[in-house]
């Protein structure tokens, strides 16, 4: 509402993120972007020109955590595991991240000393490239 929207479009705008960037597993920033950004992002014209235009464009950082770098790499060196528990348990930990789940596993592969570990995030990004995650 700061930057200009009303109350019903700014609650519309939070309600739209509430599930993927308030119930999802992880860390993130959220930011409003200056207008000349979002201008220079997304330009726009409107004929005849409004009095005014209110655009507001948000942001988002994915933080990712020494927790969450533990307990990633940890999935994707056991999602192939023998056990079929701790298959379930790695499945189960890397599922919690959702749609945010891209960029913790790219610091997984990063990060990685283990083959295993390199191995799942390279198959785990195969995964998601091709749309199955």
């Amino acid at each position: 509402m700061a930057e200009g929207l009303f109350e019903k479009e700014a609650e519309a705008m939070v309600r739209t993120w509430e599930r993927s960037y308030f119930r999802t597993e992880g860390l993130r920033a959220l930011y409003v972007l200056p207008r000349k950004a979002t201008d220079a992002i997304l330009p726009i014209s409107i004929e005849p020109a409004p009095r005014s235009l209110v655009r507001v464009l948000v942001g988002r950082l994915e933080c990712v955590t020494p927790e969450d770098e533990e307990t990633v790499a940890w999935a994707l060196a056991n999602r192939r595991s023998e056990a079929p528990e701790t298959r379930r348990k790695a499945e189960e930990k890397l599922a919690r991240y959702g749609r945010f789940l891209e960029p913790h596993v790219r610091r997984a592969l990063e990060l990685a000393k283990d083959d295993a570990v390199r191995r799942g995030a390279r198959e785990v990004l195969a995964e998601i490239e091709a749309g199955g995650r």
